[in-house]
Parts: C-alpha cells; structure tokens; sequence
C-alpha cells in the first residue's frame, strides 16, 4: 500500500519514522527503509519504504512475516500489501501525520459509578436508625 504525504517535520523522512515508531533498517533500490515490529518477535513486522520527492514523502508499507515451515517470506502474498493490519496501520500513520490520532487509552481512566462508594454506605444499625 502506497500513501504520500507533504514533508512537514523538521529532520526528514527519519525523524518522520521515528515519530510513527519506526526503526531504521537499511536502504534498498535506493530507498531507506524502516521497520516496525508487532510484538517481542523478529516476524511479522510492518515495513515500510519511504522516498522523498519534490516536498512529499511516499511511505510503501506491507507487512513482512516467514513462513516457519519453508522459510520463505510472503512479498508474493497481495494480503502482505492490502487490507487488515496493513489499512489500520496506513490509517494510524495518516492520522498521526495529520494530527487527528486519537488519544490513546489508558486503563482506568474511566469514571466509575459511584454507588459503593464508602460515603454513601450505612456503617450499623444506630446510624440506619438514628442518622
């Protein structure tokens, strides 16, 4: 999957990456190229192609992932360049370039009911016969 987007941050296509969480990986067909990983392991990962042109940057991003059997990787496979993973990270990566991500949640954040709250509680009987 293909995207490009007007160069705006300061330090390129690198800083760029690094912002989106991106590692720098090497330079292939003259392009520099980044990784960024799924989870603890090396596969599968997202991976992307990034070449500057004329004030735009074109990120080509498709998911690597090997094939424990054969060990083959998948750039043969079209689910490697469309759909799935590959449209929700092009979607996070364009929002975070647009600033229009949203904020990320945070676990325990939400306002809880407030029915058991010890305030609200009768403590013992002289307090439910007297107060």
């Amino acid at each position: 999957m293909k995207k490009r987007f007007p160069t705006r941050l300061v330090g390129g296509s690198q800083a760029m990456m690094a912002s989106l969480g991106y590692r720098y990986h090497c330079v292939e067909d003259g392009r520099p190229c980044y990784h960024r990983a799924w989870n603890d392991q090396p596969f599968p990962r997202f991976h992307a192609y990034v070449a500057e042109e004329g004030g735009w940057i074109e990120i080509e991003l498709h998911v690597d992932a090997l094939d424990p059997i054969l060990h083959q990787g998948n750039h043969h496979q079209p689910w490697a360049y469309a759909g799935g993973r590959v449209n929700e990270e092009m979607e996070r990566i364009t929002n975070t370039l647009n600033g229009t991500a949203p904020l990320p949640h945070v676990a325990g954040s939400e306002r809880r009911a407030r029915k058991n709250h010890p305030a609200r509680k009768i403590k013992n009987l002289i307090d439910l016969l007297f107060f």
